[in-house]
């Protein structure tokens, strides 16, 4: 194994015990010491991959966007209303939501921090740029077969986003105050229909 396959492995194992700490244990709960035994590396090797447990967290974040956006076959996005793919997507994700309830508000915390913090920040930019650019092609795709009404896919991305961030916060303030997977279908249809 090179230094470099090593080093992927290491990082892969750090982003794997955390996950499985977070779910188990939540954010605050979790501490570098955890996810060191959890891993089986030294304090040293984490620092040496992250600089600290928010940057892993914002780390976790933006590989959960590529999962989101891997799991979508291109050629599906063509043989699909890409109006019920983005809907579809809703259904897929809303488990993972629901299991991840506890860490949306470090999520949220953590966003908010990045605009103060320039190394968090440009992680916050690259995992936001990743939500649009996988949107604006699924709308692209839809303004192309007619199943989505918009005339600027990127700024329905954009749209797209702030909607997801609302609908986060609007579910932690409220969790038990609407079907919010059912308001969240409702409002893609309101803007793309």
């Amino acid at each position: 194994m090179t230094q470099e396959e090593r080093r992927l492995e290491t990082r892969k194992n750090i982003l794997i015990a955390a996950q499985k700490l977070f779910a188990a244990q939540g954010f605050t709960g979790s501490g570098v010491e955890d996810i060191c035994r959890q891993a089986g590396i030294t304090k040293g090797a984490f620092y040496h991959h992250f600089d600290s447990k928010q940057e892993l967290l914002l780390e976790i974040l933006d590989h959960w966007i590529d999962i989101v956006s891997l799991s979508i076959d291109p050629q599906e996005i063509k043989k699909t209303s890409s109006l019920n793919l983005l809907l579809d997507i809703i259904d897929t994700m809303e488990p993972s939501f629901a299991r991840s309830k506890d860490q949306l508000p470090v999520f949220l915390e953590l966003f908010m921090k990045g605009l103060k913090d320039s190394k968090l920040k440009k992680i916050n930019q690259r995992s936001y740029n990743k939500f649009v650019d996988f949107f604006a092609i699924v709308v692209s795709q839809g303004m192309e077969q007619g199943s989505i009404k918009t005339d600027d896919a990127r700024e329905a991305a954009k749209i797209l986003f702030s909607l997801t961030m609302g609908f986060l916060i609007q579910g932690l303030l409220d969790p038990m105050g609407e079907d919010w997977p059912k308001l969240t279908k409702k409002s893609i249809r309101m803007l793309l229909s």
